[in-house]
């Protein structure tokens, strides 16, 4: 299974300049929605606020993983932003740590399993270097490159 499969183009936004964590998730929510990933981005933002709000999803290294399920949500899908400067986000201890990379993920209830399928794969990449190669991407196709496990070109 690749990250790729869970995502598009659309959905991938390198070099956002947002300010706090809410705004980012509304924004991806809008983005998903727009890619045809959800019904409402307004239900599914508040849906992956709440679920932000029961434990922090923020890992050391600056990434943040706000996940969901949410009846707004149309199967099992990704959104990836990189952030110009660093936002806090908490993480399950409730301590804030500062982010530049943002993992949206959403399922509708009934892919609850598979979005755990895909947050371990995401993980296992994630020790591979991924996050780290996804701040260099410098457009949604690199970005998405990255998520099928292509090697960054070299020019």
């Amino acid at each position: 299974m690749r990250l790729s499969a869970y995502t598009k183009e659309a959905a991938l936004r390198p070099a956002m300049v947002e300010r706090d964590l809410g705004t980012v998730v509304k924004r991806l929510a809008g983005v998903m929605t727009a890619a045809g990933y959800a019904r409402d981005p307004m239900v599914l933002a508040r849906d992956v606020m709440r679920r932000e709000a029961e434990g922090g999803t923020a890992v050391e290294g600056g990434l943040v993983i706000p996940h969901a399920t949410s009846e707004a949500a149309v199967g099992v899908h990704l959104a990836v932003a990189t952030l110009v400067h660093p936002i806090t986000a908490r993480d399950a201890d409730g301590a804030e740590l500062p982010v530049d990379v943002v993992v949206m993920l959403t399922a509708s209830p009934q892919e609850a399993r598979a979005m755990l399928r895909v947050l371990a794969r995401l993980a296992r990449q994630i020790r591979g270097g991924l996050l780290a190669r996804l701040r260099e991407a410098d457009s949604p196709a690199a970005m998405l490159a990255l998520l099928r496990g292509d090697e960054p070109s070299s020019t």
